[in-house]
């Protein structure tokens, strides 16, 4: 079913308990009524042992608070229902830096970026998605698009020799996907996607600050880590050439290693409202895509795995079966 909006929801489970409350008036008038005219109350009264002109109160009450919990679990149920429509479009900043070359992953970093981003878009389907790629600079491959064709053909072509500067800057690969969503300000909304390792060696507090501006734009911001806290040695790459050439060493001629910073890239989508996912989980991109397409904002309680409506339901169940035990054996009520 549908989600309704607050008011549609308030107004049709007021409207049901309204009608619930009107039958049990008409119930205790009509119950006065019929004994009224059956005997005279007092008569009536001595015969049954009971005061029929008095409200069965042990009746009316069972059956008033199933009604209240059936009333519940409509609105449970449908404030539940999953949104059909995205928030908006979707731009995925790619890591394109040296680093994605460890093979820490089974793979190479960038093979397992490659491979989630495509899944990803897989999963949302018509989703509008623009790719950003960076390293030592950011640049956008394409603005948001349903052509699936272009997508994975820039997928396919992410890697350290599209970008010919050395680095990581993430905060300016943030600043170019909210640039290409329109700074959230039209209002349709939008989410960025950061996939990397977190190795950022630009400006930490720079990357801070732009997964700030965000949620200030009413988009939010994911970060999906690729690779693993003992991490690995990097590939020394030609990037004129696309040759790997040993391993990257620093001035003092140490092997230069690069671990996940996942801690890193948490704080960065903290910062812009969203979650973390890695690679390594197998239910990683159904989740991802649900946060993106609203659904889990939207998810409904539970209790031992049972959603909530269920349980007022079932308690209405229960309720309305204890209602005729308010009549007294052999005492017509």
């Amino acid at each position: 079913m549908s989600a309704l909006d607050p008011l549609e929801l308030g107004l049709l489970a007021g409207g049901f308990l309204l009608l619930v409350g009107v039958a049990l008036v008409a119930f205790v008038r009509r119950r006065r009524r019929v004994a009224r005219s059956f005997a005279d109350p007092e008569l009536l009264r001595r015969l049954v042992g009971a005061d029929l002109q008095e409200i069965p109160w042990r009746r009316l009450v069972p059956a008033a608070v199933a009604a209240c919990a059936l009333a519940l679990a409509l609105v449970a149920a449908s404030s539940a229902a999953p949104a059909s429509v995205p928030r908006g479009p979707v731009v995925l900043l790619l890591d394109a830096s040296g680093s994605m070359l460890v093979d820490d992953v089974g793979a190479r970093r960038l093979d397992a970026q490659r491979a989630f981003a495509e899944a990803l878009v897989d999963e949302l389907g018509d989703v509008p998605v623009g790719i950003v790629a960076f390293s030592g600079r950011a640049f956008s491959l394409t603005p948001p698009t349903r052509d699936g064709g272009a997508i994975r053909m820039y997928l396919a072509s992410i890697d350290p020799t599209i970008v010919t500067q050395s680095g990581s800057a993430v905060g300016a690969a943030i600043r170019q996907g909210i640039a290409l969503l329109g700074g959230g300000g039209d209002g349709e909304g939008g989410t960025l996607v950061l996939v990397g390792d977190g190795d950022e060696t630009e400006d930490r507090e720079g990357a801070l600050a732009a997964a700030r501006l965000v949620g200030r734009g009413g988009l939010r911001l994911h970060s999906v880590a690729v690779g693993t806290r003992s991490g690995g040695p990097v590939p020394a790459l030609d990037l004129s050439t696309g040759a790997v050439q040993g391993l990257l060493r620093n001035e003092s001629g140490e092997i230069v290693l690069s671990q996940l910073q996942d801690g890193f890239l948490r704080e960065l989508s903290d910062l812009g409202g969203g979650i973390q996912v890695e690679t390594t989980d197998p239910t990683a991109v159904s989740r991802l895509a649900r946060e993106i397409q609203g659904g889990a904002r939207r998810t409904e309680g539970s209790v031992a795995g049972v959603p909530t409506h269920v349980w007022l339901a079932f308690a209405a169940f229960l309720l309305l079966l204890v209602e005729p035990l308010g009549t007294s054996p052999g005492r017509p009520e």
